[in-house]
Parts: structure tokens; C-alpha cells; sequence
């Protein structure tokens, strides 16, 4: 009987780790090597100084799709980039509601395509990212209700479905070069671009049920690399000293589908990591209502020069005659808010630093009027020149909202928009090279602006110009 329960136990055992499949194939380090990157970032250089990244960054889970179960279908290279990514990505620049079905993008129709060809007829074959990623490139996506995921299901789709899958298309992709360097994915994370990584995985790893935010996976280091696992990573944090992923193992596995990794763990697991070239601006999240009663001074949190009084004519009484609170809408305040807001609010600075011959870190940033400090949300700075793969960069750490990036020349046409908390804009045009020229002629005098570490946040592309 012993022998009877032991065998059991085994083959329980067995059968309860395979319930999911997995399905990536990893390039041979060579062709890994020869795949086109962005320019290396600045904040892998030990010389940085200014413009830190947050201690910690997520991606809002509102703008991915809620976890899905890839089922034991060889499908998560397809999960991670189109279900994952493809979604968020669709989601932001078409402005979609991405907890809607129709707005979820199918794995099944990238893996069944990709696929093709392969010396499997089932679906037991793993693919590459890179397949993936080419696929969006030129063909793209279509919904999940067009083309619905059956994990049981090898059928390729419909060619009738391509002139949809084409208004789904990414414009181009990268390698991460340098995948360990935590810097360089916090970097892409900061600008709201989540890092498609391909990592190893082991039973532990598959068996990780039922957990909350704030457990952290940690791989035991004899445990083995049994899998290969393709997933999106979405955030970081410090203070938990792990990085925040989306798997494709249903929302009953890790944190409701996503996992906190550890980042020595992270370290072990990671194997390849590849970004899409950014061409969205991820929503502002809406405003609610304040709600004030009747009659009210509006002068905090919204401090402004004059206070804002509101009073209400058609205040609703509860029975005993005690005014009820009336919602108003955040337009209702807008108006009379931004009012008070001019030019003279913010100041512009800039100022750029040498890392080698003809190669410098330019930082922007803004000195903002403490009277209107708190109702700026993010900076958005616009780097509109052909030389920048990504044409926005978003900063929302205050005071200052700093940004910066790492190449030869500075820009002389340059714009910033400023987020407020009501979600109304102001946009400033100028001269970075103008701006930089006033700092190196004023550098002796004692500056205000508060200093950091460098971590530029944007790059520019390889030009002819030689570094």
C-alpha cells in the first residue's frame, strides 16, 4: 500500500505542474546579438549624476486586459506580445477600454501563424519573439472575438481577417541590449513602455497559487531551469527590491495572473528582453467629482492666487433641513482655475553634461511656482526631431518634472506640455540650446534646482555624426 500511495503521490504531482504550457524559444545568442537596439541608454554609465528614476514605477494594471490562461497550448510568446502587450498598446494609442472583450487582441491569431511552417503539427511548438514581433510589425492583430483563443484548438485563421489584423500594427522593435541592467528596463518602464521578456521558469514557479501584492518570488538557486517562459514585465519597485509581471496562467495563479519577482532572482531567470518603439501616450486617468457642499471656499487642495468660491442655488436638504453635498463636476472648477495660471508660474531650465568626447546628458526641467505646485500631475516633453525612436517622454515626479536624454546635439526646437490635476494642459515651445547656453553662462551662480542621479529617460537614435 505504501508503494501504491507513494506512486500516487508521484504521478499527482506530475500531472498538477504540467497544467500550463509555455512555449518560447530562445535565439541562439549570436542572432540575439546581431538584432537591431535602441542606443544604449544613460543610465547604465556609472558617471550619471542627475534626473533619478522613481523608487518604484507600475504600468496601471487599468490598461492591460485582465489575465488570461494560455491553457497547456505552446502559446506564451503569443500571450505576452499580443494578449499583453498588443492589447495595452492598442489600448492606449486608439484610446480602447481593454476590460472590454472586443477590445483584447488574440493570441491565437499570432500563434497559429507563426507556427505555420514549423516541423509540428500540433500545438507543441514553441516560437520565437522576434517571430512575434516581425508578425506585428507587418501583418498585426486582430481581436480575440474575431479570432478566439481555444487552447485545444490548431487551426490556423482565416486569411479573410488580414485587412483587420493590419490596423493593429506596431511600427518597429528592439533587443534590450543590456537585460540585466536593472537601469536600462526601469528606463523603458518610466516611459510607460513594458519590456517583453523571454525567462527561465521551474515547478515552483508554475505552482505559485493564490498569493497577494505583497509576496515576492524568490527562485532557490539549486532549482533548475526546467522552462522556457515568454511574459510582460509592467513595473518595479525598491523598496520590495523586485520587478511586477503579467504571466498568462489565469487569475488564480500569483497575484490575481501577476507575479513580483526578486530582483536576484529576476537576474537568474531572464534570458532575452525586447521593447516596441513607442508611438501612444497612455491615457490620463479620469478625475472624479469633488464634492463640496454649500456655499464652500475651493483653496485646498487647489491653491490658486484668489480663492474659488462656489455656491450652490439648487442645494438638495436631507429632513431635517441639513444641506445635502452636491457632486460637482471638476469643468465647474476648471475655468476659474486656470485663470489664475500664466507663464510666470514656470520657469524653464536646462543644462547638459559631458559622459565622453561629443556625447553629453541634456536635462530639462521646470521651477513651478509654489502656488500652483500641487495641481501639476506630469510633464510630458515632446523630443520631435527624426533621431529619437520615442518622441515622448513622460516625467511625473515633482518638483521639478525632469527629463533627460544622451547624444550629441541639443534640440533648438522643443516642446513641453504641462498635465494638471483637472486634466486641462498648457504647452510651452522653446530653445533647449538656448535655455542650456543661459545655464553654462549662469553655472557659477548658486542654483536652486534640487540635483539627482542620472537616469535619461530618453534616448536618441545612431546618427551619421560620429560619437
Amino acid at each position: 500500500m505504501l508503494k501504491t500511495k507513494s506512486l500516487f503521490g508521484i504521478l499527482f504531482f506530475l500531472s498538477f505542474t504540467q497544467l500550463f504550457g509555455q512555449g518560447l524559444t530562445l535565439m541562439p545568442v549570436e542572432s540575439y546579438n546581431k538584432l537591431k537596439s535602441p542606443p544604449k541608454l544613460a543610465g547604465s554609465s556609472s558617471t550619471a549624476k542627475t534626473a533619478a528614476l522613481p523608487e518604484s514605477y507600475v504600468i496601471s494594471p487599468d490598461f492591460f486586459p485582465t489575465p488570461g490562461n494560455q491553457g497547456q497550448q505552446s502559446s506564451c510568446t503569443a500571450w505576452a506580445t499580443g494578449y499583453g502587450f498588443m492589447s495595452f498598446y492598442a489600448g492606449c494609442k486608439f484610446s480602447k477600454n481593454v476590460k472590454e472583450q472586443k477590445n483584447v487582441l488574440s493570441p491565437s491569431y499570432i500563434y497559429q501563424n507563426i507556427k505555420a511552417g514549423s516541423p509540428c503539427a500540433d500545438c507543441t511548438c514553441g516560437t520565437y519573439i522576434s517571430d512575434a514581433l516581425n508578425f506585428l510589425k507587418n501583418t498585426g492583430v486582430v481581436s480575440i472575438v474575431d479570432c478566439p483563443y481555444d487552447a485545444n484548438s490548431c487551426v490556423m485563421p482565416s486569411s479573410s481577417l488580414k485587412t483587420k489584423a493590419s490596423q493593429n500594427k506596431i511600427k518597429d522593435w528592439f533587443r534590450v541590449e543590456d537585460f540585466k541592467n536593472f537601469n536600462e528596463l526601469k528606463s523603458f518602464l518610466k516611459q510607460d513602455i513594458p519590456v517583453i521578456i523571454a525567462v527561465y521558469t521551474d515547478d515552483a514557479f508554475s505552482n505559485y497559487y493564490n498569493k497577494s501584492e505583497n509576496d515576492i518570488y524568490k527562485r532557490k538557486p539549486s532549482n533548475d531551469k526546467d522552462g522556457l517562459h515568454a511574459m510582460l514585465l509592467v513595473g518595479y519597485d525598491n523598496k520590495k527590491s523586485a520587478f511586477k509581471i503579467l504571466n498568462s496562467y489565469g487569475t488564480n495563479w500569483g497575484a490575481k495572473g501577476y507575479i513580483w519577482v526578486d530582483y536576484e532572482s529576476f537576474k537568474a531567470m531572464i534570458a532575452e528582453a525586447y521593447v516596441v518603439q513607442k508611438d501612444y501616450v497612455v491615457p490620463t486617468k479620469k478625475v472624479d467629482p469633488i464634492i463640496v457642499n454649500d456655499p464652500i471656499v475651493v483653496n485646498d487642495p487647489i491653491k490658486v492666487n484668489d480663492p474659488i468660491t462656489i455656491r450652490d442655488t439648487k442645494t438638495k436638504t436631507d429632513v431635517n433641513g441639513i444641506p445635502l453635498p452636491r457632486v460637482y463636476d471638476p469643468q465647474e472648477v476648471k475655468l476659474v482655475v486656470n485663470k489664475t495660471i500664466s507663464d510666470d508660474n514656470f520657469e524653464i531650465y536646462a543644462y547638459k553634461e559631458e559622459i565622453r568626447e561629443e556625447r553629453n546628458y541634456y536635462t530639462f526641467g521646470f521651477v513651478i511656482s509654489d502656488e500652483i505646485q500641487n495641481l501639476v500631475s506630469k510633464i510630458v516633453y515632446v523630443y520631435d526631431d527624426p533621431s529619437f525612436t520615442d518622441k515622448y517622454s513622460t516625467s511625473d515626479e515633482g518638483p521639478n518634472f525632469t527629463n533627460s536624454y544622451e547624444g550629441w546635439s541639443c534640440l533648438e526646437n522643443m516642446q513641453a506640455i504641462v498635465y494638471f490635476k483637472d486634466n486641462t494642459t498648457k504647452t510651452f515651445d522653446f530653445n533647449a540650446c538656448e535655455y542650456i547656453q543661459y545655464y553654462e553662462e549662469n553655472s557659477s551662480e548658486e542654483q536652486e534646482i534640487e540635483t539627482y542621479e542620472i537616469n535619461p529617460v530618453v534616448h536618441a537614435e545612431e546618427t551619421d555624426k560620429e560619437d
